[in-house]
């Protein structure tokens, strides 16, 4: 238990720019995630062959 005289920890709310960081870092991160994921699935099917026969060279 802390001394009644002694401030001990004093919590200070976070400014207007560090919760800005914060969120921004958050919502980077998100992307970031979103676009990992995307890129692990196939997105485009693969090309088809062609139905109609081409010619031997």
């Amino acid at each position: 238990m802390a001394k009644k005289g002694y401030p001990g920890l004093v919590l200070v709310p976070p400014s207007d720019r560090t919760i800005l960081r914060r969120r921004l870092l958050r919502w980077a991160l998100f992307i970031m995630a979103l676009i990992w994921g995307a890129s692990t699935l196939p997105v485009w099917p693969p090309p088809r062959r062609s139905a109609v026969p081409t010619r031997p060279s």
